[in-house]
């Protein structure tokens, strides 16, 4: 760049001389001068031209550079470009054995933290299977065969353990053996062999990573053993003696194991947020342990150790409300839900906790908070259970359903459809809904992977075939802008000296040079605005950019108007849809007048939604494609040649004494210096040719490899397709099943709302009953005590 700041430099300081005498006219003498200095200055930077080139040139990174970069992005959670690089580095440097290895490991590292677990076990799978074969690659088999067994279990793959438990028990201690006994531990717990798992999880040093996901397993090991144990003592194993049965044991005494092996984990140091959350989870355990031992007021104890800002938060303020509730403290248990309303109004447990908080203003007399409560949960859950009461009842095509997930997901139905988060949420955690939602998250994660690499073609395709291409080629770009800018140099060179002409020549002319100079005076302003240095250039692509600009904000107005018009139809639909609980009532034809008013409006909106779409894309593409140089806003080459023409042929007449002696003396001294003028410009309009050639040849091969890359991602849409119709039948029964479910979550909620605003108005109703009873009973002991007091006066009366 300091080169290109040197190219640009002698046309910074003709541009200068030149502002100095176009606010006023300069002299003939003046503009010999200032025209041989700029010229001279252009011929240096024609030197200079290539040189910029080289140094503007990007020196392509090492791959232990890229590598760095890529280990930078998935170290601060950027994982979606980190596994970009780390895949650039794979396929570009698999003979560099060390980058490869460690970019491998990388990308299933970033797959697996990223929760994409189907591709972090393809590159595991690679790994293990590449090992044999690298020793760079060895030193990362344990772990990738770790990995692979916690994703079978996160993945529910119960086939694949097997394998992978011989593979872990094939692996010598090393580096990673805390994570393989971690590793062996799970799949050991998960077959139900207990001391087994005891042992491999022990195995793993307080030191090392997994130290905590460790101690959780003890716990969770010591829990299952408490709670086969008490299975046993209530189901005892048939006997033939008549011996009476032992007692079962209390729970207080079995859980004591479970409750120590968690309170070991409580004691651990919460050093990164995966180790605070493992904790958090610890203190939960404790917690209901301890309740369901009915040590309540421990229990409550070890809730109130959860960190406000863990996950589990909302989870522990549901728990410790239904503890203060056996404990019989309906105020704090009332305060917890009421919390939890708060900081977490969407979390699984809202319904029950917004029901068991409306029983307890109910319990606690507050009828009218009671009421307020119970009727806010109905206004919010009916309308959920009706969304899906309506998606189950649009079709009974399974796959009907895997579409409208699919679209769900990708926020295509949002207005139309209008299926609730939470139901999703609910459908989500119902029987198989993890593993056939996973399927869903996959495809859909695939589908947009394709959508924005599809995108990311086209806009190439259009960068590489617009006049503007040479944008993509930044040193080519700055060898073109540094010669452009000598060729403007030496066009306002020619402008200075049309302003000596007109210092020489008479005012009055006739003839062709009238012509010739009524035309060159025409184009004089826009010679001496052409562009000479970087900020000239910067403003060009600014006003280039601006008017696309423009159009973007013009669509953006359609856009808000779309949506506001949108927004007026669902209001009309819904206005339509209450009127009957309303009351109002109309006639048939009226009705069918206004919805089909409706679905013309709507079929109109999505129609405009698709035009402005589709005008976005050309602006958006032009905008990737406005430059400096941009003929559709600036005609550069057209004054350049023109005004050549013009003061060349002005010169020759004046020379030949068109103008007078005087002025032909003068354009006699000019002449050669348009001739060098001319002899500089060839030098540099040959090296903006060379310049042109080198961008052409490039962009072709780019956009070759970018038809290639098209093509792949044209067969990889074709492969998902033949996933997606597997996938398909299944997927949609499961999500019809789980959403049926949610259907009849829902329908319990409402129905349970409304027991409780008519168990409010019954208890409203007693409350009444019995004020109207204790008046009535103290209205008759007070009018018996009067009646008494007057036969005393009577009687007193009469005995006097």
């Amino acid at each position: 760049m300091r080169t290109l700041r040197l190219a640009a430099g002698a046309a910074c300081a003709a541009a200068l001389l030149v502002s100095a005498h176009s606010a006023s006219a300069i002299s003939a003498e003046d503009a010999l001068a200032v025209a041989q200095r700029s010229i001279s200055e252009q011929q240096g930077g024609v030197g200079r031209i290539k040189s910029s080139m080289s140094t503007t040139r990007r020196r392509e990174r090492t791959a232990e550079q890229r590598l760095a970069d890529a280990d930078l992005l998935y170290r601060t959670r950027d994982y979606e470009r980190a596994s970009i690089v780390f895949s650039e580095i794979v396929e570009k440097y698999p003979d560099q054995s060390t980058v490869y290895a460690e970019a491998l490991n990388g990308l299933a590292e970033t797959y697996y933290q990223s929760k994409q677990y189907l591709s972090a076990k393809r590159v595991y799978q690679r790994i293990v299977a590449e090992a044999s074969g690298s020793s760079r690659l060895a030193a990362y088999r344990g772990r990738a065969i770790a990995r692979l067994t916690d994703i079978a279990l996160r993945t529910h793959d119960v086939a694949s353990l097997d394998d992978l438990f011989a593979r872990l028990n094939q692996e010598p201690p090393s580096s990673v053996e805390p994570m393989i006994a971690y590793a062996r531990g799970r799949v050991l717990l998960a077959k139900g062999d207990y001391d087994g798992a005891r042992r491999s999880l022990q195995a793993v040093p307080a030191g090392a990573a997994v130290h905590h996901q460790a101690m959780y397993l003890l716990g969770v090991l010591a829990l299952k053993e408490a709670q086969a144990k008490l299975a046993t003592a209530v189901n005892p194993a048939p006997s033939g003696g008549t011996d009476t049965p032992a007692p079962p044991p209390s729970k207080r005494g079995v859980y004591v194991a479970a409750i120590d092996a968690f309170s070991a984990v409580t004691r651990l140091v919460g050093d990164t947020p995966d180790h605070q959350h493992i904790v958090d989870l610890a203190w939960l355990a404790v917690g209901r342990l301890l309740f369901e031992s009915e040590q309540y007021r421990a229990a409550v104890d070890a809730y109130e150790h959860v960190d406000r800002k863990s996950p589990e938060f909302g989870t522990m303020l549901f728990e410790v409300a239904t503890v203060y509730v056996q404990m019989g403290d309906m105020a704090r248990a009332q305060r917890a839900l009421e919390v939890l309303s708060l900081i977490d109004p969407d979390s699984a447990d809202t319904a029950d906790a917004g029901l068991l908080r409306g029983d307890l203003e109910l319990r606690a007399g507050q009828f009218k908070n009671a009421r307020a409560t119970f009727e806010g949960i109905r206004a919010r859950f009916d309308p959920m259970r009706e969304s899906v009461d309506r998606f189950l009842g649009s079709t009974s095509d399974p796959a009907v359903y895997y579409e409208r997930l699919i679209e769900q997901q990708l926020d295509v139905v949002e207005t139309s459809n209008g299926l609730p988060p939470l139901a999703v949420l609910w459908a989500r955690e119902a029987d198989d809904g993890p593993e056939a939602f996973a399927v869903v998250d996959e495809v859909v994660q695939t589908r947009k992977l394709l959508r924005g690499a599809q995108d990311l073609a086209s806009r190439l395709s259009i960068v590489m075939t617009s006049p503007g291409k040479v944008r993509a080629f930044p040193d080519l770009m700055a060898g073109e802008q540094a010669a452009t800018a000598v060729v403007n140099g030496l066009m306002r060179a020619r402008g200075i000296l049309g302003q000596g002409l007109d210092d020489v020549e008479p005012s009055e002319v006739s003839g062709e040079l009238a012509q010739v100079r009524a035309e060159r005076r025409a184009l004089q302003r826009s010679v001496m605005d052409l562009p000479v240095n970087p900020g000239d250039f910067q403003r060009r692509e600014n006003a280039a950019s601006s008017q696309w600009n423009r159009l973007s904000q013009k669509l953006q107005q359609f856009e808000l108007e779309t949506d506001r018009l949108q927004a007026v139809v669902n209001g009309l639909e819904r206005i339509m849809a209450d009127n009957g609980a309303r009351g109002v009532v109309r006639d048939a034809e009226s009705t069918a007048r206004i919805k089909a008013d409706l679905d013309a409006t709507k079929a109109a909106i999505a129609s405009y939604r698709k035009q402005i779409a589709e005008l976005r894309r050309l602006v958006e593409g032009a905008r990737l494609t406005a430059s400096a140089s941009d003929r559709s806003v600036y005609d550069d080459d057209n004054v350049r040649a023109r005004y050549k023409a013009a003061i060349a042929r002005e010169m020759q007449l004046v020379s030949q004494g068109s103008a007078g002696v005087k002025a032909g003396a003068w354009a006699g001294r000019a002449a050669p210096l348009l001739a060098q003028a001319d002899q500089t410009e060839a030098q540099a309009e040959a090296i903006r040719k060379e310049i042109e050639e080198q961008v052409d040849k490039k962009a072709s091969a780019l956009l070759a490899d970018i038809m290639a890359e098209q093509a792949r991602i044209s067969d990889y849409g074709a492969q998902l397709d033949v996933l997606d119709q597997e996938a398909r039948l299944v997927v949609g029964q499961v999500a019809q099943r789980n959403f049926g479910i949610v259907r009849d979550r829902l329908r319990t909620i409402v129905v349970r709302a409304d027991v409780g605003i008519t168990e409010e108005a019954w208890e409203a109703r007693e409350e009444q009953q019995l004020r109207v009873r204790n008046l009535q009973t103290e209205r008759a002991r007070s009018e018996r005590l009067l009646n008494e007091e007057l036969r005393e006066v009577l009687d007193d009366a009469a005995n006097e």
